[in-house]
């Protein structure tokens, strides 16, 4: 039976060295039928463009985070809880989308949800902590 040959790229945009076509997404309109970056270094562009900054703000934050969520210190890594997630003031940009200037950090996932279902309400989270020290209000 005849191997499979699909004319994928041997790198990403960013370097990374991707044997595996999986690592890739398809795109008709790109040349070679595929993006331009690895399905990781793709995400993370995208993310960085809708909150408007740019890669290199984001992997300065990231260093300066040590690659930790900002509020569990979780390391972050490649399952979706795991991957990391840019929180931003809501009362200045409302939604998925953010100005740039009101970026607090980055958080993981259970924690974006955490902040997410609070509704970023300072009283509610301090009420919780309250309630998981014992002291129930």
């Amino acid at each position: 039976m005849p191997s499979l040959s699909l004319d994928v790229p041997e790198f990403c945009g960013n370097g990374h060295d991707l044997s595996n076509h999986l690592k890739f997404r398809k795109d008709n309109r790109a040349p070679k039928g595929f993006r331009w970056a690895c399905t990781a270094c793709d995400r993370i562009y995208r993310i960085a463009h809708r909150f408007g900054i740019s890669l290199e703000q984001l992997e300065e934050m990231l260093v300066e985070q040590d690659n930790k969520c900002a509020i569990c210190e979780k390391q972050f890594g490649e399952s979706t809880k795991d991957k990391p997630y840019i929180d931003h003031d809501h009362s200045c940009c409302a939604g998925n989308v953010s100005c740039g200037k009101c970026i607090r950090g980055i958080i993981c996932m259970k924690c974006n949800t955490m902040l997410g279902m609070a509704e970023d309400n300072v009283s509610t989270l301090t009420n919780a902590i309250t309630y998981l020290g014992g002291r129930h209000a």
